[in-house]
């Protein structure tokens, strides 16, 4: 293995011999993975990906709290590891049964480690310190200037492709599965940017988002921003990570519609637990369709660019999430989850003063960056291409934990870069 913080990134296609049968990639021997965190997303993970039981294996999970959480994870296979001896007491005393410390673990056969910490704890300080040198793949808004360091901010539908890059990944520092918000906000601006090419607005940027966050968890808030329910853009993190994404694709032949983007957000606290809602306006270079002796407008064919665009679904009465959970907890998804962004279909509004397009999408906080993590687990285990690996992955998904996720109409480009 090679190291994450110093080394140059080798490209490793992980000891795959594979046959191609029905489309499926069927490796003699699975992406072995080594996951920290048995949170919210931390479990999802090690859920979706058990529907891919040719390709990944979970060899275990590092988690510092005990208590019957830890159980219902053993009961779908999770081998349990403590993040240090005093956590390991305290589940023994819980009645879990942890195998080892963290430090048992990293003697395990691995691949890639993938920290589903809110903190990033062992990514930022923990690994390091330990001297560990396998790949590591890291969540949310880390933020470069705070000190953390990584080769990539990866967002499947605008760079997946870009983890071939030698330029990028010769860096030091890990990959970034990049967060919610900014996973959802770069996809609708990526479709957008494919379609008409972005300019910029009357205050000089190529997008707006008015972001309304969910409230937080567990001691979160203020970790990454000092988010209050007046809006300060001075202090979100949301532009600087979208912004990082489009910066990490391929600028050859400059045009509209490859440009690195500059953006603006302001972010306030919402009075919701799960997930977010985004209020985005995108000002474009070129100009939808206005045929003026038709019914036909141009949020038509806008709706209809969104459409086509994989892990995007433009919805008709559902404008909250309240709704959304309850439409995919009905469809039978796991735990009413829905890592697509839903667009209010009814507020999608075209401006021809500017040029520009508004819209409103839900974002679900905790399920939307679990298939881009395992695009990119793939992505680089199989050396496939991304648009291969992100269709099998819905298509996989949709079969199981995931109803409906994989749509026939959507179209999957070869490359995402």
């Amino acid at each position: 293995m090679v190291s994450f913080l110093n080394g140059p990134w080798v490209s490793l296609h992980i000891n795959i011999q594979e046959v191609v049968a029905v489309g499926n990639i069927i490796p003699v021997h699975p992406i072995r993975y080594l996951r920290m965190g048995d949170g919210a997303v931390g479990y999802r993970l090690r859920r979706y990906a058990s529907e891919f039981p040719h390709l990944l294996q979970e060899v275990g999970y590092v988690e510092k709290e005990a208590g019957p959480l830890r159980e219902i994870t053993k009961g779908f296979g999770g081998r349990l590891f403590a993040s240090d001896t005093e956590a390991f007491d305290r589940m023994k005393a819980a009645g879990n049964e942890p195998l080892g410390t963290l430090e048992d673990a990293l003697k395990l056969p691995v691949d890639f480690i993938v920290d589903c910490t809110d903190s990033q704890i062992y990514y930022r300080a923990i690994l390091p310190k330990l001297g560990v040198t396998t790949p590591v793949i890291g969540q949310g808004s880390l933020d470069a200037k705070g000190g953390d360091v990584f080769k990539i901010s990866l967002s499947s539908l605008v760079n997946l492709s870009m983890v071939e890059e030698k330029k990028l990944m010769d860096q030091p520092g890990g990959i970034r599965k990049v967060s919610c918000n900014t996973t959802a906000a770069s996809r609708a601006i990526q479709a957008l940017r494919g379609a008409y090419g972005l300019k910029y607005g009357p205050f000089v940027k190529h997008y707006e988002i008015e972001l309304f966050r969910r409230t937080a968890e567990q001691g979160q808030k203020g970790q990454n921003d000092d988010v209050t329910f007046i809006a300060d853009s001075h202090r979100q993190h949301h532009y600087r990570d979208i912004d990082m994404v489009f910066e990490n694709t391929d600028h050859t032949g400059a045009s509209p519609k490859n440009q690195p983007t500059i953006g603006k957000s302001y972010a306030k606290q919402g009075c919701h637990t799960r997930g977010h809602i985004q209020d985005i306006r995108v000002y474009l270079s070129g100009t939808p369709c206005i045929d003026k002796n038709s019914e036909k407008r141009p949020e038509t064919e806008i709706a209809r660019i969104f459409e086509e665009s994989p892990r995007i679904f433009v919805a008709k009465g559902i404008d909250g999430l309240a709704k959304a959970i309850n439409h995919f907890a009905r469809l039978g998804r796991f735990m009413g989850d829905f890592p697509e962004n839903v667009i209010v279909g009814e507020s999608i509004e075209y401006d021809p003063a500017t040029n520009s397009v508004r819209f409103t999408q839900i974002v679900d906080n905790v399920s939307i960056v679990v298939p881009e993590n395992i695009d990119i687990l793939l992505k680089l285990g199989t050396g496939k291409p991304a648009g291969e690996v992100i269709k099998m992955v819905d298509q996989t998904l949709a079969l199981g934990v995931l109803p409906g996720f994989f749509r026939p109409g959507a179209i999957y480009r070869k490359h995402y870069r």
